[in-house]
């Protein structure tokens, strides 16, 4: 009879191991989700902070002399691509998994040449100046 009580527990055991298994199936991709959304939000707010900066910094650099320069760094998580021209900045930033873009612009009082560039990992730019005019170089 003891045989048959344990047999018993073990299958019990399981029944419970199985629903616990099941219910975290069915939380993990809502979880994931918020995770990805959070992501997403945050680096799109960088991103806004981002911009903003490189925008004061061609602002600068225009008014400063020629061959002056100025770096500044990021560091994004998710896919940025970075577009300038005239004086308007604008960065998108893309989620493949939520399958959502995030654009965010930023107005300069100086003109800018034109740049466009994606960036996935950590970069640094330099904004310089040379003949009167401002331009963003990659580093």
């Amino acid at each position: 009879m003891q045989a048959a009580g344990k047999a018993q527990v073990s299958l019990e055991y399981l029944l419970l191991l199985a629903v616990l298994f099941g219910s975290f199936a069915m939380i993990a991709p809502k979880i994931l989700e918020s995770y990805n959304a959070m992501v997403f939000a945050s680096d799109a707010q960088n991103a806004k902070a981002f911009c903003e900066k490189l925008s004061s910094t061609i602002e600068k650099t225009g008014f400063f002399e020629n061959a002056s320069s100025e770096r500044i760094k990021a560091f994004p998580e998710l896919k940025w691509i970075l577009l300038a021209s005239g004086s308007e900045v604008k960065i998108r930033v893309e989620s493949k998994t939520l399958e959502k873009i995030k654009e965010v612009k930023c107005n300069s009082k100086v003109e800018v040449a034109e740049f466009e560039q994606s960036f996935t990992k950590a970069f640094s730019l330099r904004v310089q100046k040379a003949g009167g005019k401002v331009s963003i170089v990659n580093n």
